[in-house]
């Protein structure tokens, strides 16, 4: 496994489109878990948990960023392929843990299925086929002596599947998880550019996955229909969120120290 040394990131500009409160040099998909209202008319817990994109590309400065908002933990959703083609965070940093757990063996096929919404089937199928390996990151949010980040490539596909299981776990409704799904649209053009310009250096696993605009495109996007359809099939087939995780093999307490944690 590489680590990339975090100097060693090109910078990624921008979208003058997408404005998050919390701006850093190498991420453009970074929010946080808190601030959203639950059903029982609580609220998410601010700086607790936070959802981002590929990690490994941060710069000292993101860093540093981290280390302010008292990170203790990153949670890597990436495969081992993309660990070795693009990096990642560095594990033996002094302050912070680096824990990997893959959702998937191999991303060529996400989106690859012939479907008008391939994203939706390839989320379905990661929930159905991944379920011990979700519960395995839920323990590892949960678990962390602090502050936590958990991360994918783009922070929409791998990340997006996770942060819907965990707000809804703890009362989020659906449209508002919806709508912090689509968040990430925003974000995905400059970050499909970037990867296109630094394909040599990286290894570009989403040029792999799509190599054509129509197809980034198409694969970039978080409409909110998306997740839409994952919750309601999620609500169909197992009752929700929470009894999914609970029939994936998450313990009661586990799912108590998640609203505990997160839920003021």
């Amino acid at each position: 496994m590489t680590s990339v040394p975090v100097s060693s990131s090109p910078r990624l500009i921008h979208s003058s489109g997408y404005r998050e409160r919390r701006r850093f040099d190498a991420l453009v998909n970074f929010r946080d878990l808190g601030g959203h209202e639950t059903e029982t008319g609580r609220f998410t817990r601010r700086g607790v948990i936070y959802r981002a994109d590929g990690v490994q590309r941060c710069t000292p400065a993101d860093v540093a960023q981290f280390e302010s908002f008292g990170v203790k933990r990153v949670v890597d959703l990436r495969t081992a392929h993309e660990r070795v083609s693009d990096g990642s965070f560095d594990p033996r940093h002094p302050s912070i843990e680096y824990r990997h757990v893959p959702l998937l063996d191999d991303v060529s096929g996400i989106g690859e299925i012939a479907h008008d919404e391939p994203l939706v089937v390839s989320y379905l199928q990661m929930i159905n086929d991944s379920s011990g390996r979700i519960v395995e990151a839920v323990n590892a949010v949960v678990g962390s002596p602090g502050p936590v980040v958990f991360h994918c490539t783009a922070g929409k596909d791998r990340t997006g599947v996770l942060a819907a299981l965990l707000l809804r776990s703890v009362g989020v409704p659906h449209d508002v998880v919806v709508a912090d799904y689509a968040k990430s649209h925003a974000a995905m053009d400059c970050l499909v550019a970037w990867y296109v310009a630094n394909r040599a250096s990286v290894g570009a696993p989403l040029t792999a996955v799509a190599p054509d605009d129509h197809q980034r495109r198409r694969l970039m996007g978080a409409e909110p229909r998306w997740m839409a359809k994952v919750l309601e099939v999620l609500e169909r087939r197992h009752g929700g969120a929470e009894r999914y995780l609970l029939g994936a093999g998450a313990t009661p307490s586990t799912l108590r120290a998640l609203r505990t944690r997160l839920v003021q």
